[in-house]
């Protein structure tokens, strides 16, 4: 048998799935070679070693690199017992568990480990050949595409402007200056941005902090995970060959009605009033957890449904609905829900909205909303990421490759939140060469395709999918 050459461009979680999917096949006639930074090789962009208090917003139990469910769990359980019983674990903590698992990969014969950063990548005939950092080129039969989230954007045009970090983490590197601002600005509301007011809480931070967002739109609080209950609507609908968003909506509210939950209520609404919504959340948490069920308990099967809808209906989810989605769908742990209460009901804590624009004036940020001018002296970026390269509110390692793959027209856009690739087995489609079989995209750049994979579950399969559909026509 002809021994098959396979890249890996990446690392961190999908590129640490996807080494392990391929080492399972005991017999499988391959010579691997991943790719990525020393600082990165893995633990990825997100789990790189950072503070010890920083925690992770999905629970252990669903935090598995592998096929078995319970294997992250398992480890804590056996290297770190005292932590077993807690619902939601460290970053610290994971990126030890996804080193010590790529180390275990690393010692089969067939992987060959590079820290060295690709910077292109180029197509002739059957082949793909990546051109490293040095100039040196690697020639694979198949590469897999696992550099992870693309930079946040800089809705403010703030990038290089000393006091204002793009990418914030890790957040120890900038902890001693951070902890010296007269006061501090987050922008955004999401989880990123929670994470980066819960380190400030944690480390006894005295100014004042500002969550800078036009929506005023926090995730939902996390409730208690419920692992069976019946809906009698949606249960029906997925249960379908073929299935409509419309038939999914009128599901949803029609669940939400019999568990007499009040959708009004319990979904943040835009520019609303955030506070009051936290509380309320606090208070009524054994509906909460219904809500959420309603969102999750499909979870594994967003993927398929969402590229069973017309593009209208994509379109029309991603208009009308998708944030709702995220909020549920991605809670923030309760803990820090009532530190951002406590830090509310203080004073210390203030939601800025309704922001024309943002400029550094001498030492200070002038923040200028439509009736007032805020003087911030710091300000972490917490926004999403961005798919044109021109736009990135920071420099990141991944942005030479992509934007030479934008220029050879190799990538091309799908949508707002995803590079185009096809579904199940995520081979790339190139507006030049068609749809490439052998090179695969995975993780969050695929996000608007493979709904759902901003979790390492997700992710996991679809990277899964996609080393399956390789090895069947080896």
């Amino acid at each position: 048998m002809t021994v098959k050459r396979i890249g890996i461009v990446g690392a961190g979680m999908a590129g640490i799935q996807a080494l392990g999917a391929y080492l399972k096949n005991d017999n499988l006639s391959c010579e691997i070679h991943i790719f990525d930074s020393k600082k990165h090789s893995g633990y990825g962009l997100p789990f790189i070693p950072d503070d010890k208090s920083l925690l992770l917003n999905q629970p252990q139990d669903q935090m598995s690199l592998t096929e078995e469910p319970n294997h992250y769990k398992e480890w804590i359980e056996k290297h770190h017992p005292k932590e077993a019983k807690n619902r939601f674990t460290t970053r610290w903590r994971f990126g030890e568990y996804s080193r010590q698992l790529f180390d275990i990969y690393l010692e089969d014969k067939r992987v060959h480990h590079h820290t060295l950063m690709i910077n292109n990548l180029k197509i002739t005939d059957e082949y793909f050949t990546l051109v490293d950092e040095n100039n040196k080129t690697h020639t694979f039969d198949v590469v897999h595409l696992c550099f992870g989230q693309m930079p946040y954007s800089d809705p403010y045009d703030l990038k290089n402007e000393k006091g204002y970090y793009g990418n914030p983490y890790p957040l120890s590197r900038i902890k001693n200056k951070l902890l010296k601002s007269k006061n501090i600005g987050i922008v955004g509301c999401g989880l990123s941005a929670v994470d980066f007011f819960i380190f400030l809480q944690t480390k006894n931070y005295k100014g004042h902090i500002f969550f800078l967002c036009h929506g005023q739109r926090f995730p939902l609080i996390r409730a208690k995970d419920i692992d069976a209950l019946a809906l009698p609507h949606l249960d029906k609908v997925m249960r379908r060959k073929h299935i409509r968003l419309a038939d999914i909506l009128t599901a949803f509210k029609a669940d939400a009605q019999h568990f007499e939950i009040d959708l009004e209520h319990y979904i943040p609404k835009i520019n609303g009033h955030p506070l009051s919504e936290l509380l309320f959340q606090e208070k009524h948490l054994e509906k909460l957890g219904i809500l959420q069920h309603m969102v999750l308990k499909y979870h594994d099967d967003y993927p398929t449904v969402w590229n069973q809808f017309t593009l209208e209906e994509q379109n029309t989810f991603a208009e009308d609905y998708l944030d709702i989605f995220q909020l549920i769908k991605s809670p923030m742990p309760l803990r820090s829900a009532r530190k951002i209460i406590k830090g509310i009901e203080t004073s210390s804590t203030h939601i800025v909205a309704f922001i024309n624009r943002i400029e550094k004036k001498r030492k200070y940020f002038h923040v200028e909303t439509t009736t007032d001018t805020l003087k911030i002296e710091t300000i972490l970026n917490g926004t999403g990421p961005v798919f044109q390269p021109k736009d990135a509110g920071h420099d990141a390692p991944i942005l030479p490759l992509v934007e030479s793959m934008l220029n050879e027209r190799i990538l091309q856009q799908y949508n707002d939140s995803c590079f185009e690739v096809t579904f199940p087995d995520f081979s790339v489609v190139s507006q030049r060469y068609g749809i490439l079989q052998n090179l695969k995209l995975h993780g969050q750049t695929v996000a608007g395709i493979n709904l759902a994979n901003n979790d390492i579950g997700v992710i996991g399969n679809g990277v899964r999918s996609a080393v399956a559909d390789v090895i069947s026509r080896f």
